[in-house]
């Protein structure tokens, strides 16, 4: 398995052990979020997996590497997805989740170790999701060695 998988495992197993998200899914849709890892595209999300946050690489920028090669950095993706039939309570929704999801990742800012360095660099909500779907997408930027 390269590191970079156990990098992305390892966010699923933070985000999954969460209590905050699991609340905050417990309250707003009656169960907990479905983590996984793999595919971010939303078309292949079954309804049924809804409330979902999805791990994966982000294979449209390329690891880079530095310091002697040493040292690597690379960008991944945390696809989130509600069902909401209200348009305003899903915005709140999708910022309260976001939040939750860098909360997380201040408590644990290395990854159990498996990272020297990681931060969510931007989001921004996918505008392919269609009522009463609604996406938005995480950017973490992970610095590791190999």
């Amino acid at each position: 398995m390269s590191v970079i998988n156990d990098i992305i495992d390892e966010i699923k197993t933070i985000i999954s052990a969460d209590t905050d998200i699991a609340d905050f899914c417990a309250t707003n849709y009656g169960k907990s979020a479905c983590v996984k890892t793999g595919d971010p595209n939303i078309a292949n999300v079954p309804i049924h997996q809804i409330p979902v946050i999805v791990i994966s690489d982000n294979y449209d920028e390329r690891e880079r590497r530095r310091f002697l090669f040493s040292e690597k950095e690379s960008n991944l993706l945390i696809t989130c997805g509600i069902l909401q039939n209200d348009i305003e309570k899903a915005a709140a929704e999708l910022i309260s989740f976001k939040e939750l999801i860098k909360l997380a990742f201040r408590k644990d800012p290395l990854l159990n170790g498996r990272v020297t360095y990681s931060v969510i660099t931007k989001s921004r909500k996918l505008k392919v999701a269609a009522h009463p779907l609604y996406f938005i997408e995480l950017v973490v930027y992970v610095n590791y060695k190999e």
